[in-house]
């Protein structure tokens, strides 16, 4: 069994991590519970588990202090943070910090089993090939800095982005990053933007009375011709029929 400890300062969340899945089921048992930062570095020490879920914000040492710390006393554990901020920076830190994943409050049950069934996999393929090194797999990794970019365009998709914007922020190379999106997308970094603002743009038309044109900017567009263009090649629809029909 895979060794499991939770670092939360909330009690309610500790009890639901445990009852929201059945964790044998994944090779897995609950090994212990902190309520600080402090707290989870001993039991770390003493335990030696091979999976942590740690929240970011908790009093003493913080999340990102309790992982450096961990990793400096030689853990080989993965850390899954969890936060209730749909913050992007934190995305970014925990992807510095090479955290296997980032999951937001209320934790999601069908997005927490298969994050799990992904970690006994992992530790399957260790067990079978001896080389492989503790930490996430270095495709796993490049998934992750996908689902962040993901992740930054849905929540600024109204402001410039573009794709060197992007491969920036997760430190990829412009051209490298655009081929990792497009094979764990299926689609290109633009075509995937575009499908964001569309689709914001369609719920715009049907809920508010905004202008065509000001509906275009609110989605991340200038030219108004451009806008139109994009919207009727993707719904076959110029802006004003798409209201007509489902206003």
């Amino acid at each position: 069994m895979l060794k499991v400890l939770i670092a939360d300062d909330e009690a309610s969340v500790c009890k639901l991590l445990q009852s929201l899945v059945c964790w044998p089921d994944f090779g897995m048992e609950i090994c212990g519970e902190a309520r600080d930062g402090a707290a989870a570095l001993e039991m770390i020490r003493k335990l030696n588990p091979e999976l942590v879920l740690v929240d970011v914000r908790m009093p003493g040492v913080d999340g990102f202090q309790m992982i450096e710390r961990a990793k400096k006393l030689g853990s080989g554990a993965d850390f899954i943070m969890i936060s209730g901020h749909r913050d992007f920076e934190y995305a970014q830190r925990a992807l510095r910090y090479h955290v296997l994943d980032y999951l937001l409050k209320p934790i999601d049950k069908r997005e927490l089993t298969v994050l799990l069934q992904r970690i006994r996999a992992k530790y399957a393929n260790t067990e079978a090939q001896a080389e492989t090194a503790a930490k996430p797999p270095h495709s796993e990794s490049e998934a992750h800095v996908v689902r962040v970019a993901k992740k930054y365009i849905e929540e600024h998709f109204a402001q410039p982005v573009t794709l060197k914007t992007v491969a920036d922020l997760v430190g990829f190379n412009s051209t490298y990053f655009s081929t990792r999106f497009r094979a764990e997308c299926g689609q290109t970094f633009l075509e995937y933007l575009t499908d964001v603002r569309i689709t914001k743009a369609k719920e715009l038309l049907r809920t508010t009375n905004g202008s065509v044109a000001s509906i275009c900017q609110a989605v991340g567009y200038n030219d108004i011709n451009h806008f139109n263009a994009l919207f009727k090649k993707n719904t076959d629809l110029r802006p004003s029929v798409y209201r007509k029909l489902y206003s």
